[in-house]
């Protein structure tokens, strides 16, 4: 019978060696879960038939020293016997183990030489399950760590081209009844990109169009931004209301508020009149206080333009510039100013005076045109 089972053996084994070749070398190079069932099975034989008589002599050999008297001598013969079965049992376990598990040897067999001395019965057999678990482990493919997949088509442009407008753009296809009402209203969209001083004007526009979606969003977007201010205004004046003297802080903050109504074109006629009063009111109560403000100067300055007090509106610049307010911001607006009192020549001077670096793109075409030598005109 053991012939016959130690022939089929070798012919299982000789079966898995051929079939199994490469993954049993890959399993010397780290801790071997496969190392082929006829290895494993031959182990386990040699380390069942081990295991009984290891087992059963360290039993007997602790039953004995617990019946005899406690002696030096008898301890020293219990701890010498014990070290043997431990040492034998280490080493039946250790080749039991797959070639890969053996190295270093010394330290593989101290490990198992403690783990029986120190846990008697239960180190070994524990162990030993533990290795054969792992074993005896279901095999799985092996799958390697990358994939690969179709690469992605190249295609010049997606089913969808974003359409992206100037300040120019948006004006020519608003005002084009022909065009589509998708692309109208496309270009009314691009206009939440823009500021509010330039999508103002375009917004209006569309407020007596006969596309109805235009003209809703429209209103929509004007009357929400003036909304937006007019609840700060509101705000502003409770403050200002149930606040003592002083009220300099939020007078400057209602000027500058009621300026604003008017800067982003968001109103018109008697409220645009009204909006610039209030602005001017508070901003002389600011001054009034405090007249080394700069910039309340300056917005009075604007103030006063917007309201055509052309002369008195270049006395407040040139006292906010004289307070310290950078000139090159105050430049276009004093041009503006002569070039409403048709001082042609003082326009000119300004904009030389400018430096290139501050001209923004919607200036660029009014200071190319009259720092040319050739645009030179008589003062009127």
């Amino acid at each position: 019978m053991t012939e016959n089972l130690s022939r089929k053996t070798g012919e299982f084994q000789s079966a898995e060696t051929g079939m199994h070749a490469d993954s049993r070398e890959n399993s010397m190079h780290g801790f071997a879960r496969n190392p082929g069932r006829a290895a494993i099975f031959d182990a386990s034989l040699m380390w069942l038939g081990l295991a009984p008589i290891i087992l059963a002599l360290d039993a007997v050999l602790i039953t004995r020293a617990l019946q005899q008297p406690v002696t030096f001598t008898n301890g020293v013969v219990l701890l010498a016997l014990h070290a043997l079965l431990s040492l034998g049992c280490a080493q039946a376990i250790f080749l039991s183990l797959p070639d890969a598990c053996r190295h270093p040897r010394r330290t593989i067999l101290g490990l198992l030489f403690v783990l029986a001395f120190f846990i008697p019965q239960v180190g070994c057999f524990g162990l030993r399950l533990v290795l054969l678990a792992v074993q005896l482990w279901p095999e799985t493919d092996e799958q390697g760590w990358f994939g690969e997949v179709t690469p992605p088509e190249f295609t010049l442009q997606g089913d969808h081209v974003a359409v992206r407008f100037g300040v120019g753009g948006v004006r020519a296809r608003l005002s084009d009844r022909d065009a589509s009402a998708e692309n109208r209203l496309e270009a009314l969209l691009a206009i939440k990109s823009m500021p509010q001083r330039l999508s103002s004007p375009l917004l209006r526009t569309l407020l007596n169009d006969p596309e109805e979606d235009l003209r809703l969003l429209a209103y929509g977007m004007l009357d929400s931004e003036e909304k937006n201010i007019n609840e700060r205004i509101n705000q502003a004046l409770d403050e200002y209301r149930r606040a003592t003297e002083p009220k300099t802080d939020i007078s400057r903050r209602l000027a500058f508020l009621y300026w604003e109504l008017v800067y982003q074109n968001l109103v018109q006629g008697d409220v645009k009149l009204y909006a610039l009063q209030e602005a001017g009111r508070f901003a002389r109560e600011v001054l009034d206080v405090t007249p080394s403000d700069a910039g309340v100067w300056v917005l009075l300055g604007k103030i006063r333009g917007s309201s055509g007090e052309w002369e008195a509106a270049h006395d407040a610049l040139m006292q906010g510039r004289s307070l310290g307010f950078p000139a090159t911001r105050l430049i276009p607006y004093l041009a503006e100013h002569a070039f409403r009192q048709r001082r042609f020549d003082e326009v000119k001077t300004l904009l030389q005076s400018m430096e290139t670096i501050a001209v923004g793109d919607v200036m660029q075409p009014i200071f190319d045109f009259w720092t040319k030598d050739e645009n030179r005109h008589p003062r009127h």
